[in-house]
């Protein structure tokens, strides 16, 4: 399985939106740019923002998905209430991962391998078509 870790806020979204369950808890245009990225590289989401943390992923899921993302392109989450780097490293237990790209805002990884393979979006504007370049590059 080709997968990208995702989070939300700074990613799908900037700074200026709302939150989660307002129309401006996501942006149209990073949504487009994740969509491609799906697209191209054949992959699916887990979601490793904090929003798992506070809502319940089929919740989280269909909010996405009426948001534009992909249908069926989200597959799982890491678990609920642990540092990312740690939910990532345990989804890899888990699950058998082909490839993977880590796409956040604000990660600080310790874990040099983890760090190959980390897309940082601006949380100003979110995922752009400069970090879809990036992303096929890495894959």
């Amino acid at each position: 399985m080709k997968v990208f870790f995702l989070d939300i806020d700074g990613v799908l979204n900037n700074c200026s939106s709302a939150g989660v369950f307002h129309e401006s808890s996501t942006d149209i245009y990073c949504i487009a740019v994740l969509n491609e990225a799906i697209k191209r590289t054949n992959s699916k989401i887990v979601i490793i923002s904090s929003w798992k943390d506070n809502f319940d992923f089929d919740v989280i899921r269909n909010l996405l998905y009426q948001r534009g993302v992909t249908i069926d392109s989200i597959v799982g989450s890491t678990e609920k209430d642990i540092p990312k780097e740690i939910g990532i490293k345990k989804f890899f237990e888990q699950n058998k991962v082909e490839k993977f790209i880590i796409i956040d805002d604000n990660l600080d990884l310790v874990d040099e391998y983890l760090k190959k393979f980390y897309v940082r979006t601006e949380s100003t504007i979110g995922l752009v078509p400069e970090d879809l370049e990036r992303i096929e590059k890495m894959f």
